[in-house]
């Protein structure tokens, strides 16, 4: 043997050995997790070093699930996965964070969800600053569900699941982008809920086996995955929104679902089987568009098909060639048939109502009706106008018995058509007028609407410069743009029934006064509106005035939203007005420092009051809130006209800054006691960001008296911040008992810089049951001396900075409260001559306190009234004075604990602390 060859299976010898290493090293692991939280050490301490299959048993917490699902180190190799006996433990960790979308209210950020597990499941929110101007949004999720686990995850091929959960959870094998190695999940058998995106954009999954428990598919949970056969068990009643969409199945039984989102199916252009859909009273969005599916059977109750249901695409298109729709029906959305290029026999039942444009566009069905005069009639219902018929004469009209002119029915009008109407007659029997139908009709003079009509669509007079009408009492939705750009329409009532109204209603119009009477009226917002505030009468209206009858009871969003020249709302019969609801931004946006909108007869009734709905109006009187439960942020800020204004105890939800700025305010009784859960994003004024109810009369420049009524309990977070001429704070007598040492008090805390920046604020007596006192409650403010109550535990950091004529603060209590930093600054030149008054027999424990160390501590010896008059005193008490010079004899006869100045009959005065 030459050497050469020697050499070669020396070599290959070495590389076989190898190659038996790796094969040994690749093995089957099962593992018992005893303690939760070792897994890692677990795995780590096992002798192979790759392994595609792991099997675990036993107890896993958020620390396992997260080092499981990393991808990292020896779990990064493996492809089978199986969890069937194992048993989520709760902890307080969690065990995946995910971006799931934009941050909500369209604030600059992101949403987050971060799971944890739990044996209970919970939610809460938090917001926190992303430095960019705007915050992220975190949902901490408690769940036993693993939701989220494997989101993002690549490396598993095959995943047994718990066999102790009873739902998949949301996200769990969804991710960013897409999964293309999950190709196999086996699911517990008494899981009841797969999770909304759960599998979503698992592209190579091929098999995955329902429970026959299953209830509910929520939405998008297949959304393009591979699998094509999959059995639906007949438990299951609910698919959600996009559930399948884009996936490749291609049978699936719904004969016991009753409810299927939009687009639940759309895009499954595999999906060639009949559907049987007779549980379902309504078919959504897009249900089942750009499918192939062969045949359906509809429900002898369905009212409603909605838009493009089952409209064909450019690949997929449904084979059937018969509709016949049962009696219920009611409405047939815009293009739910169209390219359908098979239909050539629908029946129509005389139930139907509405059916939309272009909802038969592309059938051989629709194109074999002959038209009436032009006009295509399906049923009852005017479809559409045959663009190749030649109109004769200035008027239009419609067959008696019409009961709708679909949606688009103009959009086939010619322009000589549109240039020479003048007169329009409709039937009595016609209950809507869709979309555009009559938009350009230049000529087009006074139309007598029917009396039973309750619906105009979109744009349906728009562009009509000669156009006006009565609206019917009828009526219950005006859609946007309605009557855009009619310079004839002057004068508009708005009737009782009305419920919807859209955007822009009357722009542009010539309308200079508007009755409502309409009892509960509601801004419609379109689909393609989302993220966008709108308003009826858009921003380059003649409105200027608006006069609200007394049946109406809500006036929803945006109603007048930036309606800048309107200039008087006046309210009919206000003592008896019924209103008792007004929506966010409903006059926001009216008004201009030079003409402001002025309001009349201010309804006594309301409620609610939501964010900005009154901003930068005028008042002719006090707005009465008698009522009202929920104040929304900035509600009356900037508003004016009025010079006082109570707050009843009825609040229990106020937002922030709800009357800053308000130039004209004087005098404020403030009795809400529990008005804190609204939170609201502040941005960064003041030193930090803020999402608290706060800046409630922020620089109110008039303000000169408040009165605290007996049941408030906090003082909120720069509630009187710059308020420079606020001299008077008064506080009602609050619940305390003849010998209360604070604890049976009403308690009450004063928030961060409460007061700060009231220059003239000289004297404030805080009432017993005052317990804490937040960080500059007091900063720049014009106090000379303060008494701090008994009651009180807490004292802020620099809760008397930039106090300049501040020379002594009286402590009453015994016991020293907690001090979370010095009074003022240290290096404040009044803190110098600063003297702090404390009981005498606690002179040390003050002393001793390391934020008082600068200050004068001086005690004051405790005295009850029998030490200060022997029975052999001939003199008596004339009269009984607070530190700060009022009245206080009921307080002295009641024992009520705190320094007295004592005048004696025989002209002598004593300073005396009980």
């Amino acid at each position: 043997m030459n050497l050469k060859f020697k050499k070669l299976l020396c070599v290959l010898s070495m590389l076989w050995v190898a190659q038996l290493s790796i094969h040994a090293q690749t093995t089957k692991e099962v593992v018992e997790i005893k303690v939760p939280g070792t897994l890692q050490k677990v795995i780590d301490d096992l002798e192979s070093s790759r392994f595609e299959s792991l099997t675990i048993k036993g107890g896993l917490n958020a620390v396992d699930i997260a080092y499981l699902t990393s991808g990292k180190n020896k779990v990064a190799m493996i492809e089978t996965l199986d969890l069937s006996d194992v048993t989520l433990i709760p902890s307080d960790e969690s065990y995946k964070t995910i971006r799931v979308g934009s941050a909500p209210g369209g604030a600059y950020g992101y949403s987050y969800n971060i799971y944890y597990i739990s044996n209970t499941y919970k939610t809460f929110t938090e917001s926190r600053s992303n430095g960019l101007g705007g915050s992220n949004v975190y949902d901490h999720i408690f769940c036993n569900d693993l939701s989220g686990a494997f989101y993002g995850n690549s490396s598993f091929e095959k995943i047994i699941l718990p066999k102790s959960l009873t739902n998949i959870g949301e996200y769990i094998f969804s991710g960013n982008s897409y999964n293309t190695t999950l190709k196999d999940v086996i699911l517990p058998q008494n899981a009841k809920i797969i999770g909304k995106q759960a599998f979503k954009d698992c592209r190579s999954l091929e098999i995955v086996n329902l429970p026959s428990s299953l209830i509910t598919i929520e939405s998008q949970a297949f959304y393009y995955t591979a699998v094509r056969n999959m059995s639906l068990p007949s438990t299951v009643r609910k698919i959600g929104d996009g559930a399948f969409n884009g996936s490749a199945i291609k049978s699936i039984n719904l004969d016991n679902v009753e409810s299927i989102g939009k687009e639940a199916f759309a895009y499954a252009v595999n999906l060639e089987c009949d559907i049987n859909l007779n549980k379902l009273d309504t078919i959504q969005y897009g249900t089942f568009r750009g499918t192939n599916i062969a045949s359906i059977i509809l429900s002898p109750h369905l009212k409603i098909i909605g838009e493009c249901a089952f409209n064909g695409t450019k690949n997929a298109y449904p084979k059937f060639k018969e509709l016949i729709f049962p009696e219920s029906l009611e409405r047939i959305g815009s293009s739910a048939f169209s390219d359908c290029r098979n239909v050539t026999d629908v029946t129509i039942p005389n139930s139907i109502q509405q059916i939309g444009a272009y909802a038969f566009y592309g059938t051989p069905w629709i194109e074999s009706i002959r038209s009436e005069d032009g006009i295509t009639y399906i049923a009852n219902i005017a479809y559409k106008y045959d663009s190749s018929y030649k109109h004769e004469g200035d008027t239009f009209s419609f067959r008696e018995g019409t009961i709708a002119i679909s949606d688009g029915f103009g959009y086939a009008f010619p322009n000589e058509l549109k240039e020479n109407i003048k007169t329009l007659q409709l039937p009595e029997s016609l209950l809507e007028i869709g979309n555009e139908v009559f938009s350009g009709f230049k000529l087009l003079g006074e139309v007598k609407l029917p009396s039973s009509l309750k619906r105009i669509g979109q744009k349906a007079f728009s562009e009509c410069p000669k156009f006006w009408c009565t609206l019917p009492k009828s009526l219950e939705t005006l859609e946007y743009q309605a009557f855009y750009n009619c310079s004839t329409l002057s004068t508009v009532t708005l009737p009782e029934n009305l419920r919807f109204i859209g955007g822009e209603v009357f722009s542009n119009s010539a309308v200079g006064t508007v009755y409502i009477y309409s009892r509960s009226l509601q801004y419609q917002l379109l689909n393609w509106e989302l993220g966008v505030t709108k308003s009826i009468f858009g921003n380059h209206s003649s409105l200027k005035k608006a006069i609200i009858g007394p049946q109406v009871t809500r006036l929803y969003d945006n109603i007048f939203y930036n309606t800048s020249t309107l200039k008087t709302v006046e309210f009919e019969d206000p003592e008896n007005s019924e209103l008792a609801y007004i929506g966010e931004n409903c006059f926001s946006g009216t008004s201009t420092l030079s003409a402001p909108l002025t309001f009349k007869n201010f309804p006594t009734k309301l409620t609610h009051i939501g964010k900005y709905a009154f901003g930068g109006c005028k008042f002719n009187s006090e707005p009465k809130l008698e009522f009202v439960k929920y104040l929304g942020s900035e509600a009356f800020t900037f508003c004016s006209g009025f010079e006082s204004i109570v707050i009843p105890e009825s609040v229990d939800t106020i937002g922030a800054s709800v009357f800053g700025y308000c130039p004209d305010l004087r005098f404020v009784e403030y009795n809400a006691k529990n008005s804190f859960p609204l939170l609201e994003y502040r941005g960064t004024s003041f030193g930090g960001n803020y999402f608290k109810s706060a800046f409630i009369f922020e620089r109110c420049d008039s303000l000169q008296a408040v009165t605290i009524g007996p049941k408030v309990n906090k003082i909120p977070y720069c509630m009187f911040i710059g308020c420079r001429e606020l001299k008077e704070v008064t506080f009602r007598p609050r619940n305390i008992s003849s010998r209360s040492t604070g604890e049976d008090a009403e308690r009450l805390s004063i928030g961060e810089s409460a007061f700060t920046g009231c220059l003239n604020l000289n004297d404030i007596h805080l009432p017993l049951g005052t317990d804490s006192i937040g960080a500059e409650a007091f900063s720049s403010t014009g106090l000379i001396t303060i008494n701090i109550p008994s009651s009180s535990h807490y004292l802020g950091n620099l809760v008397f900075d930039w106090c300049n004529s501040l020379n002594a603060i009286y402590f009453n209590s015994i016991e020293p409260p907690a001090f979370d930093g010095p009074l003022t600054n240290r290096e404040r030149p009044f803190a110098q001559k600063l003297s702090i008054y404390v009981p005498e027999e606690s002179y040390d424990l003050y002393q001793s306190q390391s934020d008082l160390w600068m200050y004068n501590v001086v005690g004051i010896p405790t005295s009850a009234i029998e030490d200060i008059l022997s029975p052999q005193q001939k003199a008596s008490i004339i009269s009984v004075y607070d530190i700060n010079g009022r009245l206080a004899f009921d307080r002295w006869i009641n024992r009520t604990k705190g320094v007295y100045i004592i005048k004696m009959s025989d002209g002598s005065v004593r300073k005396v602390r009980r």
